[in-house]
C-alpha cells in the first residue's frame, strides 16, 4: 500500500512487481518575476518508480523539465496549477506517456533516463497537428498507446472554438517527421460535453469504450458508451 497526502489519479504496475505512481507535492517559489506571487504554492507532479518495499528506485520531477512559465493562466493565483497530469501510461517501447492536462499536451518520456522526448499538443507541440474541423485536444484525460503508432485519448474539448463539445480521439504519431494525423474518433450524438474527467479504452474486440466524465446525462450523472469502429453505438 502507498497512500501519500497528495492527490494522484493513475498508478501502473510492472511484471516484476515494480510501480510507477504519479502523485502532487506542494512546492513554493517565488514568481514575481513572471507576473505571479512572491511565495506561490506550486502542485509540481513527481514521477516514481517504487518496488515492492516502497523503495524509490527512480523519479521525476514536472518543475525539473517544465517550469511555470508567463503563459501559464491564472499565475496570480494562490495555488498555481501549471501541469496538472491526469494519466500515466506505458507505450509500445517502453516510453512513458503522460497526460499533462493544463498545457493541452502528451509528452513522452525516454525509457532509459526519462528525459522528455517529445511534446504532443500545447503551445510548445513538437508535431504539426492535422485534425480538420477541430482546433485540437484540450484539456484531455486517459491517454492510451493503442499500437501501430497510435495513441488514443478523451478530448474534453473545453475551447469555445471546437463548441465545448468532448470525444474520443485516436491520432497516428509520425515521430520521424513529427506530424500527428486524427485516424479515428467519435463525438456523441447527444453532443455530449465534460468539462472534466472522462475516458476512453480500446477493447479487444476493436471497439471503444468511452466514459463521459461529468457530462450530466442522467440522474446518475454520466454516461458509458462501447462504440465500434464505424462509429455505432454498441452498447450505453
Amino acid at each position: 500500500t502507498f497512500a501519500p497526502d497528495d492527490d494522484y489519479h493513475d498508478v501502473h504496475r510492472f511484471e516484476d512487481g515494480t510501480y510507477l505512481v504519479v502523485l502532487l507535492e506542494e512546492v513554493f517559489e517565488d514568481l514575481t518575476s513572471i507576473g505571479g506571487l512572491s511565495n506561490a504554492k506550486i502542485l509540481n507532479p513527481r514521477l516514481l518508480h517504487l518496488d515492492p518495499q516502497e523503495q524509490i528506485l527512480q523519479e521525476w520531477s514536472g518543475l525539473d523539465h517544465m517550469p511555470v512559465d508567463p503563459s501559464v493562466d491564472n499565475l496570480d493565483f494562490a495555488v498555481v496549477d501549471h501541469l496538472h497530469w491526469n494519466a500515466v501510461q506505458l507505450d509500445e517501447h517502453g516510453g512513458i506517456l503522460l497526460s499533462i492536462r493544463n498545457r493541452n499536451q502528451i509528452v513522452r518520456l525516454r525509457p532509459e533516463d526519462w528525459s522528455i522526448h517529445w511534446k504532443l499538443g500545447g503551445e510548445d507541440s513538437d508535431f504539426s497537428l492535422n485534425d480538420p474541423g477541430w482546433d485540437g485536444f484540450h484539456l484531455q484525460h486517459d491517454v492510451h498507446d493503442v499500437g501501430n503508432g497510435r495513441i488514443l485519448m478523451f478530448d474534453n474539448g473545453v475551447l469555445d472554438n471546437n463548441g465545448f463539445l468532448s470525444r474520443a480521439l485516436e491520432l497516428a504519431l509520425d515521430t520521424v517527421n513529427f506530424t500527428a494525423q486524427n485516424t479515428w474518433q467519435f463525438a456523441h450524438p447527444s453532443d455530449l460535453y465534460a468539462a472534466a474527467q472522462g475516458s476512453a479504452i480500446r477493447l479487444e474486440n476493436g471497439n471503444t469504450l468511452i466514459g463521459w466524465g461529468t457530462a450530466e446525462t442522467s440522474e446518475f450523472g454520466t454516461r458509458v458508451t462501447e462504440v465500434t469502429p464505424e462509429g455505432h453505438i454498441a452498447f450505453e
